[in-house]
């Protein structure tokens, strides 16, 4: 009996990680969201809604640059060389340390709708000035 505990006890101790392993598997199985499709109707169009968002940060003032003669040129350029610096400042940060940047497509789309905004100005701007002559 005595041969028996001194086997049991020892063993018990060496199994302890996998039952607290196999513990947690369990739980977070059971709370673990199944999502509604809604959610992923809404989750999938916020993305979508997100790419064309970042796509016309970057094709607005390109065409703008492309289109728009003098001093406008040089307004719609500025989006073009602030969107060029965040996405160098992106890659030379990551180069240095690679967990810098994790969430690098979020701050292109954040730039982009900054971009957004200012061509979205200027060409109000533009119209506006233009009706007055």
């Amino acid at each position: 009996m005595r041969l028996l505990s001194r086997l049991f006890v020892p063993t018990c101790f060496l199994l302890l990680p996998y039952l607290a392993l196999a513990n947690t598997q369990v739980t977070s199985m059971e709370t673990a969201p199944t999502g509604s499709a809604g959610g992923r109707v809404l989750f999938n169009g916020f993305m979508l809604t997100m790419y064309a968002f970042g796509l016309l940060g970057l094709a607005w003032p390109l065409w703008g640059v492309w289109r728009w003669r003098g001093c406008w040129r040089l307004a719609a350029a500025l989006p073009c060389a602030g969107g060029a610096f965040v996405v160098l400042r992106i890659i030379i940060d990551t180069v240095r340390d690679p967990t810098s940047h994790n969430l690098w497509p979020f701050e292109i789309v954040m730039w982009c709708g900054l971009s957004v905004l200012w061509i979205f100005a200027l060409n109000l701007i533009k119209r506006l000035l233009q009706r007055k002559q």
